[in-house]
């Protein structure tokens, strides 16, 4: 038996055979409101760093289900973390800014595409321009018949 009072080596008494899972235990998150109210400064600050919410909570020491938990309860708590996820991103953004002007071409071409969307962006995104043969002139496209050897429509005739 372990200090606990727990078999070890997976026997249990009376011969039963017992699987312990050896895991590392989760602190206890106190639930006095200060200790709360630090561990949602913590939460946040991991979040500004960038952090997903999933390592935020482990890196505080909370479980992410508590995290969420809160988010869910407290509207102020949830403006906070929009605000530190958006601190983060800032941060991204300026590292792929200056890396761009630095130099790199891929993160260049990302901020482009995302900073001036209309002129870089998607090309999906934006409206196709219609077929290139439908803006040219109608003299254009005459030499282009007469240079294909095809006749020219006669534009004379009258519909009724």
């Amino acid at each position: 038996m372990d200090s606990n009072g727990h078999p070890v080596g997976g026997v249990e008494e009376g011969g039963v055979s017992r699987f312990i899972a050896m895991r590392k235990h989760k602190e206890h998150v106190a639930r006095t409101p200060e200790a709360v109210a630090k561990y949602k400064e913590r939460f946040l600050q991991q979040l500004a760093l960038g952090r997903s919410p999933g390592v935020a909570a482990r890196n505080v020491g909370i479980a992410r289900s508590t995290a969420y938990g809160w988010k869910k309860e407290d509207q102020e708590f949830d403006a906070a973390w929009v605000d530190a996820v958006e601190t983060a991103l800032d941060a991204l953004e300026k590292q792929l800014y200056d890396s761009g002007l630095a130099g790199n071409s891929s993160d260049a071409q990302f901020i482009l595409k995302h900073r001036r969307r209309e002129v870089y962006g998607n090309v999906k995104e934006r409206p196709q321009q219609s077929d290139f043969i439908l803006n040219v002139s109608m003299e254009e496209h005459y030499k282009r018949l007469e240079r294909l050897g095809l006749p020219r429509p006669d534009t004379t005739s009258t519909s009724e």
